[in-house]
């Protein structure tokens, strides 16, 4: 889901980033990406500088997507690890369904309660 965000926040951005891939004609005649901003409704009107923007956003939201994905790996591969790490460790048996083994004979004891061992009588 990070992708999407990711994604959509890098087009954000290419907006107002999109000053750096236009031509010092007009990185000079704004003044600054203040000034860009400010004129942005020229620029875009200008149809030879519209594809810089697009650019510039389409570029944008890529990096972001990428970025995305692999904060989505790294989240997925850690949350793996914790659960073979929770597994292995048996922190997340229930305590109920338990075996215990009979001191005597190490018969199986599946229930918790019992008094008598069922196979050689002992008692606990």
């Amino acid at each position: 889901m990070k992708k999407v965000t990711f994604a959509i926040i890098g087009a954000i951005l290419g907006l107002p980033l999109s000053y750096y891939f236009q031509s010092n004609m007009v990185q000079s005649k704004v003044g600054g990406i203040g000034g860009y901003l400010e004129n942005f409704g020229d620029v875009v009107s200008n149809s030879d500088l519209l594809g810089n923007v697009v650019l510039s956003v389409v570029v944008f939201a890529l990096v972001g997507g990428v970025i995305g994905y692999f904060v989505d790996e790294n989240e997925s591969k850690n949350t793996k690890l914790g659960d073979q790490m929770l597994n292995s460790s048996g922190l997340n048996q229930n305590a109920g369904k338990q075996t215990n083994f009979c001191p005597s004979c190490g018969g199986k004891i599946e229930d918790k309660e019992t008094q008598f061992c069922e196979s050689c009588g002992t008692k606990f």
